[in-house]
């Protein structure tokens, strides 16, 4: 086999880089990613998003040698309708995808470097599994929102930002009102009235774990 050579420039480590594997393949596992990884028994890790007013939705997908995105929304931003997140609906688009796109492709594993630790431990909310580097302890963190020390669930208080910590609050939101409409675009028929006093919040994404 020819031997090639990468000169590309390397910005980040390869435990760095692991963690953060971990961490999504939780969303998978345990996490808003669910409906994404249904019936899938290879290695895959990835991230749900959804944008405030659920304008936006979009799943992130990857294995070790794939990597495939599914983004849904308007052209003209709008709602996609109450709780049309990304695991819900950009989720099964992925799931379907990629089960495709798997036949005859080797199953390969994400490889862990040596001198990391997986630990699984309750988050606050859930279990959820992380990678340690050599240098760090599972269940060291500092205090997070008023709790004391210990691995806490993080909230949008601990951001310092005005979002939302859930898709629930968010849909539930102060100056918000949705009803039931059968003819509508939306997806599933839902669409949203606005109040003439409600104020938009910024088109920043959040989600579930993480």
């Amino acid at each position: 086999m020819p031997q090639v050579q990468d000169n590309r420039r390397q910005v980040v480590s390869a435990d760095s880089a692991y963690q953060i594997t971990a961490m999504m393949q939780d969303v998978i596992a345990r996490g808003t990613g669910q409906i994404a990884g249904k019936g899938i028994t290879r290695d895959i890790a990835g991230k749900t998003g959804t944008s405030q007013d659920f304008r936006d939705a979009w799943f992130a997908g990857f294995t070790p040698d794939i990597v495939t995105v599914v983004w849904l929304g308007f052209d003209t931003p709008q709602s996609l309708g109450k709780n049309e997140t990304g695991g819900r609906i950009a989720g099964p688009i992925w799931n379907r995808f990629m089960k495709v796109a798997f036949e005859g492709r080797p199953e390969l594993k994400f490889r862990v470097p040596e001198g990391i630790t997986l630990a699984r431990y309750d988050t606050g909310r859930l279990m959820a599994v992380d990678a340690f580097k050599a240098d760090q302890v599972p269940g060291m963190s500092i205090a997070l929102n008023g709790f004391g020390a210990g691995t806490e669930a993080l909230t949008a208080a601990d951001t310092g930002t005005d979002l939302y910590d859930t898709e629930n609050d968010m849909a539930t939101a102060p100056g918000q009102a949705w009803t039931t409409d059968p003819g509508g675009e939306t997806s599933g028929g839902a669409k949203k009235l606005q109040a003439p006093n409600a104020q938009l919040q910024g088109d920043i994404g959040m989600g579930g774990l993480y």
